[in-house]
């Protein structure tokens, strides 16, 4: 786990539970084929950029990454690197 520190907000990045991070309640509508497609790149390459979140009670809410998050789910995979924003 690494850390870095940004003013005025620091940001964490750690590898934390799929099943703790939920979409932004504005959430868009992502077609099926795009999904497949970018499961498949994150299947042989894996995470090129953590997702960002930001903590919202006991789980964290996805600022950015809802895709990326979406077809880690279609991979089976429990858990993701994020980053934690904290203001």
């Amino acid at each position: 786990m690494s850390s870095t520190q940004n003013s005025p907000s620091s940001v964490h990045t750690q590898r934390i539970s799929i099943e703790k991070i939920k979409p932004a309640p504005e959430r868009h509508y992502f077609g099926r084929d795009h999904l497949d497609e970018l499961a498949g790149r994150m299947r042989v390459h894996g995470l090129v950029d953590p997702i960002v979140v930001r903590a919202v009670g006991e789980c964290y809410e996805i600022i950015s990454g809802t895709k990326r998050w979406l077809a880690a789910q279609r991979l089976g995979w429990r858990s993701i690197d994020v980053r934690i924003l904290n203001n």
